[in-house]
């Protein structure tokens, strides 16, 4: 199981480039009828309140990170959680080489 923070920072030391801020939504194993709301989530994180609301396993929050130039996400495939990221400002026709799956 991966660790999303550990995965941030190496998508840092790849492109160079440092995240600047996310936003973290409801984690998927709470309980429907728990409506309190997170303080520190759907809402604008800085770099370091994100990289520690995702310092985990896997199995944690979905996000949605930026740097300059990428969007970063948590994406799932055949039970597999990982991040992906796609360019911030695509242009058409869009390189299938600024599309990565990690």
């Amino acid at each position: 199981m991966a660790n999303h923070k550990t995965s941030l920072l190496r998508i840092e030391r790849e492109t160079g480039q440092t995240i600047m801020s996310g936003i973290v939504g409801r984690h998927d194993r709470r309980p429907y009828d728990d409506t309190e709301a997170r303080p520190d989530e759907g809402v604008l994180l800085d770099r370091e309140a994100l990289l520690a609301k995702v310092d985990g396993g896997a199995d944690c929050y979905p996000f949605y990170a930026w740097t300059d130039d990428w969007i970063i996400f948590v994406r799932e495939y055949d039970g597999a959680t990982c991040l992906g990221r796609l360019p911030r400002s695509p242009s058409l026709p869009l390189d299938t080489n600024d599309v990565h799956f990690l």
